[in-house]
């Protein structure tokens, strides 16, 4: 049987209660300020890396302060004011959280 844990606050936080940055709305926000500069970021310990895609193009992504892992996107942390990945956060996505309770309670498992 599943249970859902509480948090410090006494509620449930779950991904979508946090503020994030995302990787294409970044690039979105630096192509309209600059274009054709070589873009490196390293702020509060948050560096940009990039990949060669296989049709040729660049992929940017950031690199988890906590981590180091390879992600698109970074969540606030409520209790530390942090930037993280969605492992890092230690956070579920709403989806995640009652993922199995209607088939617990219907019995069909």
């Amino acid at each position: 049987m599943k249970s859902l844990q509480t948090n410090y606050f006494g509620k449930n936080i779950v991904l979508e209660h946090c503020k994030k940055i995302s990787i294409k709305n970044l690039l979105k926000t630096v192509r309209e300020h600059i274009k054709g500069e070589m873009m490196t970021i390293e702020a509060e310990g948050i560096t940009l890396t990039q990949t060669k895609t296989n049709y040729g193009g660049i992929r940017y992504w950031f690199s988890c302060p906590k981590c180091q892992r390879r992600v698109s996107v970074l969540y606030e942390n409520p209790h530390t004011l942090a930037l993280e990945c969605r492992i890092c956060t230690g956070f579920t996505y709403k989806k995640q959280k009652y993922k199995g309770m209607i088939e617990e309670k219907t019995g069909y498992l």
